[in-house]
């Protein structure tokens, strides 16, 4: 699960490939581009009680890496 964003109500916004079906159900998660759910990633916004563990990664473009 990749955390995209945080909005004022201490929402994040969120993408994953697992769990999908449960995420389009219960929050209303969108697939992209129309792709039927189990042929795609699913997005949506997540309460901030269901978003445990964060990690931090940065991922350095290869141009940018010094």
């Amino acid at each position: 699960m990749q955390i995209l964003a945080e909005n004022p109500e201490g929402k994040f916004a969120v993408v994953t490939g697992s769990d999908k079906q449960r995420l389009v159900d219960s929050y209303g998660f969108s697939t992209f581009s129309g792709e039927p759910v189990h042929r795609s990633h699913v997005f949506g916004w997540l309460p901030e009680e269901m978003v445990h563990n964060i990690e931090s990664v940065v991922r350095w473009r290869k141009d940018d890496a010094s």
